[in-house]
């Protein structure tokens, strides 16, 4: 976290590389959402092509294991499938 937190090497990352955040608003870990907003900022501002940001309301920090995980997974699997189909699609052109 150290490293990534420094500006000067978010600017070295590969900027093609997709980037998901992903939180509950009241996770204290990240400021209840404050720092996850600041990172997703600093990583568009870095120049990273495709970042995301989702957070999720009244959610701490172990989002996975909540009431609602299934909704969370099928977030992730749909965010996860469309990079496959995007990255799939620019190989073929």
């Amino acid at each position: 976290m150290l490293y990534t937190g420094k500006f000067e090497n978010l600017k070295k990352m590969d900027k093609d590389i997709p980037i998901l955040f992903i939180s509950g608003d009241m996770d204290p870990v990240g400021e209840r959402g404050k720092g996850v907003i600041h990172a997703y900022n600093r990583f568009k501002k870095a120049g990273i092509k495709d970042v995301s940001i989702k957070l999720y309301p009244g959610l701490r920090h172990d989002i996975l294991n909540e009431d609602c995980k299934e909704d969370i997974y099928e977030y992730l699997y749909k965010w996860l499938e469309s990079k496959i189909i995007n990255k799939s699609d620019k190989k073929d052109t």
